[in-house]
């Protein structure tokens, strides 16, 4: 246990002492979905990693509630360090996993493609998209013979996610220590 706390130390000498700074954050007014440039894009942002979920993608949050929606194998716990936060502290937030990828992936690595990613594009229906994927806006164009060169605008981007998941801190650190060994990384209590 000592060894992690070392190593995370050297991630980030200040976890947990200072106070987070809190950004300003407003949620992006609707967007219209262009799903025939999504199509045509066939997940180029999906194959690098999932999206972002928010609190608001929820029912409810609570130890248990989280610990039985990611035990569905979908979702991993990620730990922000705080020069990308925007938060003046490292955060844990959730995302949709990666192929492959563990249920805590610290230190923070993009191993990709989303687990949801499939031949058809995401296998969420539209109502049910994490809040992340709602808002990875997908712009440019479509050639004549069906190739896409979309620019994604992640609208809801790592700091956003922060700022809304703060004040689960703890219990997302809980979770963390439930679903790893001792290798993992995850910051002292």
């Amino acid at each position: 246990m000592m060894r992690l706390i070392r190593k995370l130390l050297k991630m980030d000498p200040d976890f947990p002492k200072v106070k987070p700074e809190l950004l300003e954050y407003n949620a992006p007014a609707e967007v219209k979905f262009n799903k025939e440039l999504c199509a045509a894009c066939k997940g180029r942002c999906c194959k690098r990693c999932g999206c972002f979920l928010s609190p608001r993608d929820f029912k409810r949050i609570t130890f248990d509630y989280l610990r039985d929606e990611i035990e569905k194998g979908y979702i991993q716990i990620l730990y922000i360090h705080k020069s990308q936060s925007g938060q003046g502290t490292g955060v844990f937030v959730l995302a949709v996993r990666n192929v492959n990828g563990p249920y805590v992936n610290i230190p923070l690595r993009f191993t990709g493609p989303c687990v949801m990613l499939s031949e058809d594009g995401c296998a969420f229906s539209d109502k049910e998209r994490p809040y992340g994927g709602q808002f990875l806006i997908p712009k440019g164009g479509i050639e004549p013979d069906g190739t896409a060169f979309p620019q994604c605008e992640a609208m809801y981007d790592v700091k956003s996610a922060c700022f809304e998941w703060l004040p689960y801190k703890k219990m997302l650190q809980g979770l963390a220590y439930y679903f790893c060994d001792d290798d993992s990384g995850v910051p002292d209590r």
